[in-house]
């Protein structure tokens, strides 16, 4: 039988599917850096119905673990980024094995900021999601706006394309107290964030791969709306395991076709 007569020629046959289909896998897969551009970025969520309200920027980043190091596991350009996080309640710490992490931080910077001090920005999350969340200390996007302005309006849209850069050390910058809900993650401002504000870097960690979703900026009685990334797909498998499974679909067909021939 041609199967036990030439069984290597049989295997690669059955595997030059599986290593086509590789190829395919790695020459479209997207090259990628630490900060992910393509989410990362600002809104400028603006209330404006039925008169002016509070409004600022929120500014974002998501980072993958490409190009991580030691005490910077997803690859900021801070040597000691990962010691900066302090965990919010209810969360452990830094969880460095996650895939992704997400920064946002709160400006107050919008057409009415001086009478609209801002008390809450908000992000909406699915709990099960995040695998930690806090802040840290004395970070802050080295710019006041990441990008190109979204401009202000209610609801903002989202302006993405950005390549961020954090500084650390800074001075000034509030403080907020981040507790996770039911569904949003809240950065509480007490004091509240004063006119020209601008918060630390605050956010999560999640093996979930962005979307867009729902962000708020809250006075106390007003509400404005933006769109920032969120947690939402899941991973993509490796390249790796791909392989394995598209190896072992034909080796695992040639192995019954051998046994109902012997």
């Amino acid at each position: 039988m041609t199967w036990l007569r030439h069984p290597g020629r049989m295997i690669r046959r059955a595997l030059l599917p599986a290593f086509v289909a590789l190829s395919a896998v790695m020459a479209t897969a997207p090259a990628r850096a630490a900060f992910v551009t393509e989410f990362s970025g600002n809104t400028q969520p603006y209330h404006t119905v039925p008169g002016p309200g509070v409004g600022g920027t929120v500014n974002f980043a998501v980072l993958d673990r490409t190009g991580g190091t030691p005490g910077d596991t997803f690859g900021t350009g801070i040597a000691n980024f990962d010691a900066l996080f302090v965990a919010a309640a209810g969360s452990g710490a830094l969880d460095t094995s996650a895939q992704y992490l997400y920064l946002y931080q709160t400006v107050n910077n919008g057409p009415s900021a001086a009478a609209f001090p801002i008390s809450t920005n908000t992000v909406a999350v699915t709990p099960g999601f995040l695998t930690s969340f806090g802040t840290f200390t004395g970070t802050s996007f080295s710019t006041t706006v990441v990008g190109v302005p979204a401009g202000f309006s209610d609801p903002s849209a989202v302006q993405t394309g950005a390549s961020p850069s954090i500084v650390s050390g800074q001075n000034g910058l509030g403080t907020p107290t981040v507790i996770l809900g039911e569904t949003s993650l809240r950065a509480l401002f007490n004091p509240e964030l004063m006119a020209g504000g601008k918060s630390i870097l605050w956010g999560y960690t999640s093996d979930r791969r962005p979307d867009i979703g729902q962000t708020g900026l809250i006075d106390g009685g007003t509400t404005s709306n933006g769109r920032v990334p969120t947690a939402t797909f899941p991973p993509v498998p490796e390249p790796s395991a791909v392989v394995l499974s598209l190896i072992g679909l034909p080796i695992g067909l040639l192995l019954r076709r051998r046994a109902a021939r012997v």
